[in-house]
């Protein structure tokens, strides 16, 4: 059991983070941190230790900013070591810090999958650094340079596909804000607040209510579990990442009736009749930074799609509700065998859904 609080405010929150933490010291007495941030920097202070012995007067100078997060660490997972005294930080992208409670118990298959498929170093045994380090690999993926909250919440719902176990998390994103999650079964605990001050709203996420109330913040609601497989149908995860695809019938193509997130980045697809078919319009698909030749198969008739057409998207009767469709970065090339070469076609609209599609940063060659 850990403590975490998380805080955007109108000025220093380094204060307002010490006494939270202090409020929830009985959820763990071996070490504490704080990181905060100006907008453009982090400063960072943790060690082994209670709250009243890691913070200084010296460390309380340097947490500049007005955004802030902090963890009084009882360790259940990992070492003692101060190296993995929270919140951990990576540079990429943006800059993240992320405060965690709980566990996750597929640690060693993310270590793995992190390593061969993400290309991401773990330096301790912990399992907050894997987590921090999945949140921040889903956020590249995306390639946002300023990044929105439904983008933020895209990579959080890829965090709940990919971590399995019990887990609440406060993060900061560098120039962005806060982020707080739960995970989908709602185990670990997470309450966010408001307080109204001279300058405007400020916000609180922690683990207690009790240190809203102290604080003088306003308890909103609990933060609800992520990923309600009951509303949102998420059926499974299809990744197809730097792969050479060639001389098929079919690229990639799915069929998940009901949803599922599909992400295809950063592949070479060429001499297929059809690179990319998106078929149900899964309810998260990214299509992220491939190199795509399409139109160059002449084997394939141009009322079937085959040979003509680089990325097919349809949605049925199967498909879930609400979806989201990601095409971003792309070469598209036209071979130029038929004149009805198409790049994108979007199509085979069964029910009404609610489909959100952005083509953006792509380059078309003819």
């Amino acid at each position: 059991m850990c403590g975490i609080v998380g805080i955007v405010a109108r000025n220093e929150v380094k204060q307002d983070i010490y006494d939270a933490l202090t409020i929830l010291q009985h959820r763990g007495q071996d070490a504490a941190g704080m990181v905060t941030s100006d907008g453009r920097h982090c400063y960072l202070r943790k060690d082994n230790g209670l709250v009243k012995d890691v913070f200084q007067g010296q460390h309380m100078q340097r947490l500049q900013g007005n955004v802030g997060i902090g963890q009084c660490r009882y360790p259940t997972a990992g070492s003692t070591s101060s190296a993995e005294a929270q919140p951990l930080y990576v540079n990429s992208p943006y800059g993240i810090a992320l405060a965690h409670n709980g566990n996750l118990t597929n640690t060693e298959e993310l270590m793995s999958d992190l390593f061969a498929e993400d290309l991401r170093h773990i330096n301790t045994s912990s399992d907050s650094e894997v987590l921090l380090n999945v949140l921040a690999n889903e956020l590249g993926m995306l390639r946002a340079i300023d990044p929105s909250p439904t983008e933020m919440f895209k990579a959080v719902g890829a965090v709940h596909q990919r971590c399995r176990g019990a887990y609440a998390v406060v993060a900061m994103v560098i120039g962005s804000g806060l982020l707080g999650f739960r995970d989908p079964y709602g185990i670990r605990p997470l309450v966010y607040g408001s307080r109204e001050t001279e300058y405007g709203t400020e916000y609180m996420l922690a683990s207690e209510s009790v240190a809203l109330d102290i604080l003088g913040y306003t308890r909103i609601a609990d933060v609800a579990p992520g990923c309600d497989s009951a509303n949102q149908k998420v059926l499974g995860t299809l990744k197809v990442n730097r792969s050479e695809l060639s001389d098929l019938e079919i690229g990639v193509q799915t069929s998940i009736g009901g949803g599922g997130q599909v992400d295809i980045n950063y592949n070479s697809l060429s001499t297929i009749g059809l690179p990319l078919s998106i078929l149900d319009a899964n309810q998260s698909t990214t299509i992220l930074a491939n190199k795509i030749n399409f139109n160059d198969v002449d084997s394939y008739g141009a009322s079937s799609g085959l040979g003509t057409t680089a990325i097919y998207v349809a949605s049925t009767a199967a498909s879930p509700n609400n979806n989201t469709t990601t095409i971003k970065n792309n070469t598209l090339t036209d071979g130029g065998l038929s004149a009805a070469g198409t790049a994108v076609l979007v199509g085979q609209i069964e029910k009404a859904i609610t489909h959100k599609m952005a083509v953006t940063g792509n380059t078309f060659r003819g």
